[in-house]
């Protein structure tokens, strides 16, 4: 989404040890869904139950397009996952299960043919009661004394 990104030219050079030693990108070939999908399906159905009504309390006061984001994720785990907690949330996960495999980039310039679309950058409005910039005042215009 836009968010920072390491840039190669600040990284620090290889140290010789015993061998080269380099960086380690923990993120190259990391699967981090297999665990909590492994773990869901270890649980009954006493224990997802109360795992869903968690989830969608914390959830409920969350932006629609930010739900889809973590129902994606938790689909990503385990398929009943994320349907559990979008039936939870009155959300049919069909609708975002085309959202699956999209990497991020994608996930927000991917068409939707519904006027609902979870990672729009247009659903972006001005906090109402939240001063606008040009309030905030420069230094120019800034009395501090």
């Amino acid at each position: 989404m836009g968010g920072r990104v390491e840039d190669p030219e600040y990284l620090e050079p290889s140290i010789k040890v015993s061998r080269d030693a380099d960086r380690y990108d923990h993120r190259a070939g990391n699967d981090v869904y297999t665990q909590p999908g492994n773990l869901f399906r270890r649980m009954d159905a006493s224990r997802k139950a109360p795992l869903f009504v968690n989830i969608t309390k914390a959830m409920q006061a969350v932006p629609e397009r930010i739900q889809v984001h973590r129902l994606v994720h938790f689909y990503k785990a385990n398929p009943d996952y994320g349907k559990g907690v979008a039936a939870k949330l009155s959300l049919d996960m069909d609708q975002f299960i085309g959202f699956v495999d999209l990497i991020m980039n994608e996930f927000v310039d991917r068409p939707v043919k519904k006027a609902f679309h979870p990672f729009s950058l247009d659903s972006h409005q001005p906090h109402p009661t939240r001063p606008s910039s040009k309030d905030w005042g420069h230094a120019e215009n800034t009395n501090l004394g």
